[in-house]
């Protein structure tokens, strides 16, 4: 164990670093004390850098509303201060142009950074990156970035790592976990996350070019895969928006925009109106930006749209996401995971991102008051998406074997399965409950109810159809069509009408038999029960070209009977 001096200088604390790490690991031990950093400190091998866990205090403590989601000032504990000219912390931060033979030895294992407050680098923290290893088996906690040029903090290509109350603000970007390894070198991932915070600064910058909380998977079909996450909050409070004029030209994909600072690739933006190929109220992705030249794509990895007409539409957006689970890379995922807790208020272009997102549980626990999209997913499949507070949603195509619960208003593209309250067909302040199989676009869902309560289909509903030449005894589990070929009579017996309880009750079910056969099927009723309450009507022969629908019914006296028509069948 090294225990820092509080007139230790960077270089001397480097040194005591790197002695834990050449004895095989060690402890480098701050005091609660603020040391002005000259240099980035080395993350290595079995070296964990441990202070005294920061107090803080909110810039406005008059304002209660939000005295736990703002920024903070440093009271006391082990706080490092730079001069926004290098990170804090640092291991294996240069991207290299292929995987090494023998990447398994660039992994910087049983490391960490516990009760460690940053102020004013470029990155709070950079480990791992593109085709080299990050931390393995260590743990990051308790650490406050404030006033960073770049990531607060960005670690990638870590596995088996523990993660525990990040808080970013003041910096340009918040939080970055990312899996940045080929998918046949490795799945980086299997970690626990826990407690994430970061509000986009409100210090006079452009808050819309920063981003929030990020998973990402980049590579050749990489995977950040098997994270557990949890209470993930990201503020993007009095973020401001962008309204502003878009110029097409018919069959180009250069779009004019009166300033392309604005802008930033992978940006979501929508459209007032419709028109040029772009639909109203449906998120789009900014690909390139060239001067006051952007174009637009369906997703990150997608080619940019042609316009079909040469117009001028007025394009909207707040920024980047305040939560994206994405890619850079297609055939890459972020998957197998879960994301519980997602806090995700203030204003938003598209609350919450997703793209190859895949198998993933994804609750939301808070969305933003302002918005145009809570939730904006492109090939986003197998994934659990909940949300209990009312937004809007575009799921594209490719993310329709994904399910939806909870509520919403507006649906642009799909609506998937699932079942949720509708506020879009609401009437009279009234929520509606729909239910959804994947199949309908539109408001509503697959089924919805509508006035008085009673319940609309916006596709065909079917019903079974079973073919049956013999004998047999209907139950409960037989409603449906029958369908009779036989050449020879046969006896058909329905089951006796009961109304117990909700359980057992039979009033309701129906039976249809058609007999496109040779020869009469008789059906017979059980416990002396009737056909339309006709005395002694027990019997009811069905002849070849006939067919008779039956239900279950009983009237006020409490009498159980069968309500039949009979009509005759198409010849």
């Amino acid at each position: 164990m090294g225990g820092v001096l509080e007139s230790d200088t960077t270089a001397q604390i480097i040194a005591k670093a790197q002695a834990a790490h050449d004895a095989g690991g060690g402890i480098v031990k701050f005091p609660g004390h603020t040391f002005t950093m000259t240099q980035s400190l080395p993350i290595l091998a079995g070296v964990k850098y441990w202070g005294v866990e920061p107090v803080l205090a909110p810039v406005n403590p008059t304002n209660l509303i939000y005295l736990g989601d703002m920024e903070w000032n440093y009271v006391s504990g082990t706080v490092l201060v730079g001069n926004g000219a290098f990170n804090a912390f640092e291991g294996n931060k240069t991207d290299l142009a292929s995987v090494p033979s023998d990447i398994e030895n660039t992994a910087i294992s049983s490391a960490g950074i516990i009760n460690i407050g940053l102020d004013g680098f470029v990155d709070g923290v950079r480990v791992g990156a593109v085709n080299t290893m990050g931390m393995v088996w260590g743990e990051v906690r308790n650490v406050y970035a404030k006033n960073c040029s770049g990531w607060g903090v960005f670690l990638a290509n870590f596995q088996h790592l523990d993660i525990d109350n990040i808080r970013t603000t003041l910096c340009q970007n918040g939080q970055y976990y990312g899996a940045l390894l080929p998918g046949l070198t490795m799945m980086p991932g299997n970690s626990d996350i826990v407690n994430l915070f970061n509000m986009p600064p409100r210090d006079g910058r452009n808050r819309r070019l920063c981003r929030g909380i990020v998973f990402e998977a980049g590579g050749v079909a990489s995977m950040l895969n098997q994270l557990n996450v949890s209470c993930i909050q990201c503020n993007a409070m009095s973020r401001t928006i962008l309204s502003t004029t878009a110029t097409f030209t018919n069959g180009s994909r250069a779009i004019t925009v009166p300033s392309g600072a604005e802008f930033l690739p992978g940006m979501p933006v929508v459209f007032t109106a419709t028109g040029a190929g772009f639909v109203a109220g449906q998120g789009y992705i900014v690909a390139s930006v060239v001067g006051n030249t952007i174009t637009l794509a369906n997703d990150r990895v997608s080619s940019p749209i042609s316009a079909t007409a040469g117009i001028t539409l007025t394009l909207e957006t707040y920024g980047f996401p305040n939560m994206e689970i994405t890619r850079r890379n297609s055939g890459a995922r972020v998957q197998n995971s879960r994301f519980k807790h997602v806090d995700v208020e203030g204003s938003a272009t598209a609350a919450l991102y997703t793209e190859g997102c895949y198998y993933n549980h994804i609750e939301i626990s808070e969305l933003p008051g302002t918005m145009h999209l809570s939730i904006m997913a492109r090939d986003s499949a197998r994934n659990e998406y909940y949300s209990f507070h009312s937004g809007n949603t575009d799921f594209d195509g490719a993310s329709t074997a994904s399910t939806y619960f909870g509520a919403r208003k507006a649906t642009y593209q799909r609506g998937l399965a699932g079942a949720w309250i509708d506020e879009s067909a609401a009437a009279g302040g009234n929520r509606v409950m729909a239910i959804g199989g994947g199949q309908n676009n539109g408001v509503g869902g697959d089924i919805h109810t509508r006035s008085l309560g009673f319940l609309y289909p916006n596709a065909g509903l079917g019903q079974r159809v079973t073919p049956r030449d013999n004998s047999i005894t209907l139950s409960g589990a037989n409603v449906g069509a029958w369908v009779f070929a036989g050449g020879t009579a046969q006896t058909w017996n329905l089951p006796t009408i009961a109304d117990t309880t909700w359980a057992v009750s039979m009033i309701g079910a129906v039976y249809e038999i058609f007999n496109v056969g040779a020869a009469a099927v008789t059906l017979n009723t059980a416990g002396g029960q009737t056909f339309n309450n006709i005395a002694g009507k027990t019997r009811v022969a069905i002849s070849p070209g006939a067919a008779l629908r039956v239900t279950a019914g009983k009237y006020e006296a409490g009498t159980f009977f069968w309500l039949a028509v009979y009509p005759t069948m198409v010849t």
